[in-house]
């Protein structure tokens, strides 16, 4: 069956012959090689030029985020401190 589809994704050959002398692998794998040569020329990779910058357009201003430290209390902090209020 394989083999019969390997002939028609090729358009020739005989499948007795290449269900002998061909594992199920290596059909499959030319199956494919079929299918990859069929799409190539339906369609060729778009080649997008970059776009042009201005010169006297300023950078982008990028701000920072300011840095959050947070304390965290354990088990042994609670016991130790009086109070509850941190």
């Amino acid at each position: 069956m394989f083999a019969e589809m390997l002939v028609q994704a090729r358009g020739y050959g005989d499948a007795d012959d290449i269900a002998k002398t061909m594992s199920l692998v290596d059909i499959i794998y030319e199956m494919k090689k079929e299918e990859v040569k069929k799409e190539e020329p339906l369609s060729p990779p778009v080649v997008e030029e970059p776009e042009k910058k201005k010169e006297d357009s300023p950078p982008p201003v990028v701000e920072e985020e300011p840095n959050v430290i947070v304390k965290i209390k354990d088990f042994w902090s609670r016991l130790t401190h009086d109070s509850d209020t941190d």
